[in-house]
């Protein structure tokens, strides 16, 4: 072979290797929600400027619900996580979901898009606007009383419920609640599964977890 034809070779190898290396260079974008930083893509992962939620790859399955920030089934009835995108209530409902209860206060995203895609999939969607720093206890109490109706104690009542906030830290600490008070586990096994749904150790919601707890035992 002449040295000639071995460096036109080898460059197309090169060249062959590059064009490669794009294809498989991944891109990464928000979920769609509605914020300023949706349809702009990013070359690594990490979380949008803008709304704080989890990047996802430009290429995957939008409504992959792997990619809900924190997804957990819990058991068959009850699914929970963070900030699902419109694709995902699509999915979601697929998936033999009826019932979608949204944590977070519609002034902290883009709600009413939510609230309205939900209800124009035949879902079930309540909102229960919870402040993250600021949560009290009537929340709680709304909570129990919207879950009691939709989850009767043995969780096998035909129908899904997926129960959502921005990532799965409030709902950690508010199933929690439900945990104890309902199912009659003790505190520390419920905190367990907690930290696992999202809440992380999260010292404000532990504690405001730990008092409505305690008062309402006191009753």
């Amino acid at each position: 072979m002449k040295r000639r034809d071995f460096v036109i070779i080898g460059s197309a190898g090169l060249l062959a290797v590059s064009a490669f290396s794009q294809q498989e260079k991944k891109l990464y974008v928000c979920p769609p929600c509605g914020c300023s930083e949706d349809g702009k893509t990013f070359e690594q992962p990490g979380a949008c400027s803008a709304c704080g939620m989890t990047l996802i790859e430009k290429t995957a399955d939008p409504q992959s619900l792997t990619l809900i920030p924190s997804f957990l089934k819990l058991n068959e009835q009850v699914w929970t996580g963070g900030q699902p995108t419109l694709d995902h209530l699509a999915r979601l409902k697929a998936e033999g979901v009826k019932v979608v209860i949204n944590l977070r206060p519609h002034s902290e995203h883009n709600g009413e898009t939510e609230a309205a895609r939900a209800k124009e999939l035949g879902l079930s969607y309540f909102n229960l606007p919870v402040v993250y720093n600021q949560p009290k206890p009537e929340d709680a109490t709304a909570f129990l009383k919207l879950t009691d109706e939709h989850l009767p104690k043995d969780y096998q009542k035909d129908g899904r419920v997926f129960i959502h906030c921005a990532a799965a830290i409030r709902v950690g600490a508010f199933w929690m609640i439900r945990r104890v008070l309902r199912d009659g586990w003790e505190y520390d096994r419920a905190l367990e599964e907690a930290n696992q749904i999202g809440l992380r150790n999260r010292p404000h919601l532990v504690e405001f977890a730990r008092g409505y707890i305690e008062s309402q035992r006191k009753k």
